[in-house]
């Protein structure tokens, strides 16, 4: 019986075209194929590969379905390895494990025969209950443009397009008063938006968060402050650039857990899929998870590779 599984989400945004390069790479490698059909699939296969077993399943497919299969392991996170196959129409997980996902072959080779790593989960925690999260929860704007900005103004723009979307919304924007109970102080924020990031990306590739490492221990929080358009165009500018008067202006926080509440409520899109608004506990599992990242991934700390 195979060790290895490919679960196949042929509902993502790239799945088709993949499909016959993905079926030909198992044809010539000892890896067992599933694809998903419906929205139940993922926690029954993921129960199966636990139970049956399973050293490593490969997760073809976006952050969303990344986050399901995760979801679906709790509490039994590292007794499968996972690797991932990036389909999906951000990818931002995959680019944060620096994984391609222009380059599908290339993909495959590593989430079949590289080396897992620890990799922290952060739990949130909410009055619904109990979820996961693997790269980032975005809310207020922040979500809202990461979601709109045109891929034409991507390509030409990079990291620019976001801020300037950012204040284009500024005319019809909410405005939070924010809460953060964080590891040792409690901070007061008025904010269009903010972030929560294991990961370093959102939006298909807007930096968010551009010290985030996934095996620290610590969740990243970029807030987008509330402030003057052309003084938060100015901020995201030095945001985008690296440099440190831009962190400093839209103040950016490290911690292992933290309590939220904002007023008015503040819905979230947790790695790429809309959610509602929620007040939560948010706190870091470190290296709860075991997956394999691209062969020059950045976003580990400098020791990771002595890691077991």
């Amino acid at each position: 019986m195979p060790e290895t599984c490919l679960l196949f989400n042929a509902a993502a945004g790239s799945a088709a075209a993949a499909e016959p390069l993905v079926r030909e790479f198992l044809q010539r490698n000892d890896v067992e194929f599933h694809a998903t059909s419906g929205p139940g699939d993922i926690p029954k296969f993921t129960h199966s590969a636990v139970e049956r077993g399973l050293r490593r399943l490969i997760v073809a497919g976006g952050d969303g379905t990344i986050t399901k299969v995760i979801t679906s392991l709790a509490p039994d996170f590292g007794q499968v390895e996972l690797a991932i196959v990036p389909l999906g129409t951000g990818n931002d997980f995959a680019r944060s494990l620096s994984i391609d996902a222009a380059d599908i072959a290339s993909a495959l080779e590593n989430a079949t025969f590289g080396a897992a790593r620890p990799v922290d989960l952060v739990r949130i925690t909410d009055e619904a209950g109990t979820g996961y999260l693997i790269n980032a929860a975005s809310g207020g704007v922040a979500g809202k443009v990461a979601a709109e900005v045109d891929s034409d103004d991507k390509q030409v723009l990079g990291p620019f397009a976001y801020w300037l979307a950012a204040v284009n919304e500024l005319t019809d924007l909410q405005e939070y008063r924010v809460s953060l109970d964080l590891d040792d102080e409690h901070v007061q924020l008025d904010v269009y938006g903010m972030y929560f990031a294991n990961g370093r990306y959102v939006g298909g590739g807007f930096t968010v968060a551009p010290d985030a490492l996934l095996d620290d221990g610590l969740l990243d929080i970029t807030t987008i402050p509330a402030m003057p358009p052309v003084e938060l165009l100015a901020a995201g500018m030095s945001f985008a650039l690296g440099w440190d008067d831009g962190r400093a202006r839209l103040r950016t926080f490290r911690t292992r857990r933290v309590h939220f509440l904002a007023e008015p409520d503040m819905h979230f899109s947790v790695d790429g899929e809309p959610t509602r608004a929620i007040e939560a506990s948010l706190e870091v599992l470190p290296g709860a998870a075991r997956i394999v990242p691209g062969p020059a991934a950045e976003a580990f700390s400098s020791d990771a590779s002595n890691r077991s």
